[in-house]
Formats: structure tokens, C-alpha cells, sequence
């Protein structure tokens, strides 16, 4: 019973953070970064799911801010 519910949990946490995954590589289109950047983030969101996370903090210019629309 209780491996059952560590299973569950578990479940319960990579489905959310594949969800989030998800929402945050669609938020990224409007930040920086390269197009193929954008798309391979995309990807491995969809089909790894939480291992964006990763390639979220891996990747130096992947979803950063664009400095370049500030206005001053």
C-alpha cells in the first residue's frame, strides 16, 4: 500500500511538471533566443516532460529576458 502511494505521488509530480513544462517552452516563443532553440525546448518538452527543466538551466540563451524591447 504504501509503494502504491509513493508510485502515485510520483506520477502526480511528473505529470505537473510536464504540464509546466509545456506552458513555460510556449511562454519562451516571446523571449530571446535562437528559433532552433525555441523549437528543440518545445520538443523536449512534449516528449520528455520534465527533463526540460534541464535543458531549461543548461542552456545559457535559451528563455532569457530581450533586453532589446525595454524602453528606457
Amino acid at each position: 500500500m504504501i509503494v502504491a502511494i509513493i508510485i502515485f505521488i510520483l506520477l502526480i509530480f511528473i505529470l505537473f511538471a510536464t504540464i509546466g513544462a509545456l506552458i513555460y517552452s510556449l511562454i519562451c516563443f516571446g523571449y530571446s533566443g535562437t528559433p532552433m532553440d525555441k523549437i528543440i525546448g518545445l520538443m523536449i518538452a512534449y516528449f520528455l516532460g520534465p527533463f526540460y527543466w534541464i535543458y531549461y538551466y543548461w542552456n545559457p540563451t535559451y528563455c532569457k529576458n530581450n533586453t532589446n524591447n525595454v524602453k528606457e
